[in-house]
């Protein structure tokens, strides 16, 4: 008895391989669209420093303190287009590093 086959509609046999990559493109664009949230890592310094030092350089972390971002993604480089915007209170640890979520 011959094994089941899958054939196209010009007769062309479809390989397992095809089924199993077109299964992983469907899965794949189903988890691109379910995330719904972005982590966002934040170290916010203090401006302490002599305008000609280096950045990092003489400037303090800010511990134990609540600031308030908007994130807005965009669609072109001046920031124009705004598809996501999203406003988010971060409060920073006792090390100065705060952590949040922009969400859609």
């Amino acid at each position: 008895m011959d094994k089941l086959k899958f054939v196209d509609k010009e007769g062309i046999e479809i390989s397992k391989f095809s089924h199993k990559l077109l299964l992983v493109l469907i899965i794949g664009i189903l988890l691109i669209g379910s995330v719904a949230s972005l982590p966002i890592y934040v170290k916010p310094l203090d401006g302490s420093a002599l305008p000609s030092v280096p950045l990092f350089w003489g400037r303090n972390l800010q511990r134990s303190t609540s600031f308030d971002y908007v994130f807005n993604f965009t669609t072109s480089i001046d920031c124009t287009g705004v598809v996501l915007s999203n406003s988010s209170t971060i409060v920073t640890e006792n090390d100065g590093v705060g952590f949040g979520e922009v969400k859609k």
